[in-house]
């Protein structure tokens, strides 16, 4: 592993590696994601439908690749807070919100991302009924703690669920708000909390004509800034966000048309 890391230096910078910001780390850091269950999925043609209405197919797609934690090593080693760029040998490169969405299809207008509370008042019952209703899946009380749920569960959903012709346009519409909700977060917005995440992401699924109305795009981009920015001054060991995006960004080489 370590071996790897030095060659992803030498690709990036110079061999007395000037650009590395804070010192060179000393072991790649651990990417939190979430998708082992969307790898391999066949979609019926209506559930591709529905991630394309909100804006979600591209994240589905992405979320398929292998992730190198060397190569994210490397590059935050290179990445300045304060400027919010990569110092590079060819000079200062950045993501922005058109390479989110050139590289991911996300909407990067629209609504913000604001959890109301639009389910704090349900009792434990209308939530669990609303779960089913929503997604086909309800977190059992020993699944969440302290407002999180486990993915596992829904992840076990989504892998024994096959939607076919035989089935109903609104079973096919439950599977795909489930697969949107395992793509935000456990692939867009992975916290670090283990293998659980916050149950305010459920009520961003409760319109499925207002689902590609948020601004995904902005909202991605921000974690994504913020994690890169801790991990780069030492405050993360484990790295959220979406982290593949950073990744095709350099390996398409798209970085490189934003010099400051």
């Amino acid at each position: 592993m370590q071996d790897s890391i030095v060659v992803h230096r030498r690709l990036l910078s110079d061999p007395q590696a000037r650009h590395i910001s804070h010192g060179p780390m000393s072991r790649a850091f651990q990417i939190k994601h979430h998708d082992r269950c969307l790898i391999g999925l066949e979609l019926d043609s209506r559930v591709v439908g529905w991630l394309h209405r909100w804006g979600l197919y591209g994240a589905f797609k992405l979320s398929r690749l292998p992730l190198d934690c060397q190569l994210i090593t490397a590059l935050i080693e290179r990445w300045r807070p304060k400027t919010r760029t990569f110092f590079l040998v060819a000079g200062e490169a950045t993501i922005t919100l058109a390479d989110i969405s050139i590289l991911t299809g996300l909407p990067i207008c629209g609504r913000p991302i604001i959890f109301t509370g639009l389910l704090s008042s349900l009792s434990r019952r209308q939530f669990t009924d609303y779960c089913l209703r929503k997604f086909g899946w309800a977190p059992s009380d020993s699944e969440i703690t302290k407002g999180l749920f486990q993915f596992r569960p829904l992840a076990d959903r989504i892998q024994q669920t096959c939607i076919t012709a035989d089935n109903s346009d609104e079973d096919a519409l439950i599977y795909a708000r489930a697969i949107a909700l395992m793509l935000v977060t456990g692939v867009m917005f992975p916290s670090t909390a283990g293998d659980r995440a916050s149950t305010q992401f459920i009520e961003l699924f409760d319109d499925e004509d207002a689902i590609g109305d948020y601004s995904w795009g902005s909202s991605v981009l921000a974690l994504l800034y913020r994690e890169m920015s801790l991990a780069a001054v030492g405050e993360r060991v484990t790295l959220g966000g979406f982290m593949r995006v950073p990744l095709v960004s350099y390996q398409n080489s798209v970085l490189y048309f934003h010099y400051k």
